[in-house]
C-alpha cells in the first residue's frame, strides 16, 4: 500500500509537536526537583540568603558586592548584612559589626508558612540581638527572596536575593 500523500507532510510535524512536548515535562520536572529541593531546604532549615541588594525604607537601593548573606543551619542563624538608614541611637565608637547586621546566635524562633503561589513566608525572631528585632523572609518557588529586617532602634530595610540550598550539613 502506498504511503499517503498528507502523510509526508504531516510526519515531520508531528515529529516537532511530539519534541518539543517532551522537552516541556523534562524542564517541567527541573522545576518541581528544584522547588522540591527549596521546599525541603526551608523546612528542614538549611539554606542561605544571599544578598544582591538592599532597599532603605525611603527607597534608596544599593547594589551589594557578594558575601553577604543570611544563613540559616538546622539550629543556628548567621547574618552579614550591611545596614544602610536611619539608625535612632547613636552609632559613635562603635565597630563596623555594630553598625552592619552581623550576628551569629542559637537562640531564635523560626516559622514557615506556605503561601497560595507556592512560595513561603518565613519569620524568624532572634533573642538579644538589638540589630534586628523581626527578620521576614519571602522566598518564591524558583528560589528568589526577600529579606526586611525590622529593629526597634533602626529603620527597617529589606534585601533582595536567592535561595542557596544546603541539605548537606
Amino acid at each position: 500500500m502506498p504511503f499517503p500523500r498528507y502523510l509526508r507532510y504531516l510526519s515531520p510535524l508531528l515529529i516537532l509537536v511530539y519534541m518539543t512536548c517532551s522537552g516541556q515535562s523534562s524542564s517541567e520536572k527541573k522545576k518541581q526537583e528544584e522547588y522540591n529541593q527549596i521546599k525541603e531546604a526551608i523546612i528542614s532549615k538549611r539554606y542561605h540568603f544571599i544578598a544582591l541588594s538592599a532597599t532603605t525604607s525611603n527607597g534608596k537601593t544599593f547594589q551589594l558586592s557578594s558575601g553577604y548573606y543570611l544563613q540559616i543551619m538546622k539550629d543556628s542563624l548567621k547574618v552579614d548584612l550591611p545596614y544602610y538608614g536611619r539608625s535612632y541611637t547613636s552609632s559613635y565608637g562603635e565597630s563596623s559589626a555594630e553598625i552592619g547586621i552581623q550576628f551569629n546566635t542559637n537562640q531564635f524562633a523560626y516559622v514557615a508558612d506556605s503561601i497560595k503561589d507556592g512560595g513561603w513566608d518565613i519569620t524568624i525572631k532572634p533573642k538579644n540581638q538589638k540589630s534586628a528585632d523581626n527578620i521576614y523572609l519571602s522566598v518564591s518557588i524558583s528560589g528568589y527572596s526577600r529579606v526586611k529586617i525590622n529593629s526597634s532602634n533602626r529603620s527597617m530595610i529589606s534585601y533582595y536575593g536567592t535561595i542557596v540550598v544546603n541539605l548537606n550539613n
